[in-house]
């Protein structure tokens, strides 16, 4: 049983005052929206420039391995070395594709999901398409 409010001097005052009250609550909270977006924004592109000065330390560090790895290459260890440098490659490539994934891992839990329904909803159809053939 649903109660239907009907508007009167009196309830009007007071849905009046509640539809302010949610509009400024409203405006409150777009404007602290547009704060946050700001503030994300803004560390974003601090790590950003964090990244860049880190890579150009790790530019530093290779460079500053480069004449030790060319001693050890004239000692004869030059295949291991570089066969490291391919396994450390490759875990980076592996790194990325996992992070990848990772991000991905939502949609496909979605997708798996939504796939279970429209299965279901295929064996009902055609459960009701048998029935009715067997009906005939």
């Amino acid at each position: 049983m649903s109660v239907r409010c009907q508007e009167t001097d009196g309830s009007s005052k007071h849905l009046t005052a509640i539809k302010t009250i949610i509009d400024n609550t409203n405006t409150y909270l777009q404007m602290e929206q547009a704060a946050i977006a700001a503030a994300l924004k803004e560390s974003s592109n601090k790590m950003k420039s964090e990244l860049d000065a880190l890579t150009g330390v790790h530019t530093d560090l290779e460079s500053a391995l480069a004449p030790k790895i060319a001693d050890l290459q004239k000692a004869g260890l030059a295949a291991s070395v570089a066969d490291l440098k391919k396994v450390v490659d490759r875990r980076g490539q592996l790194s990325k594709q996992i992070n990848q994934l990772d991000q991905s891992l939502p949609d496909v839990t979605r997708l798996r999901k939504e796939r279970g329904e429209l299965l279901s909803e295929l064996t009902a159809t055609r459960e009701e398409t048998v029935r009715r053939r067997k009906d005939q």
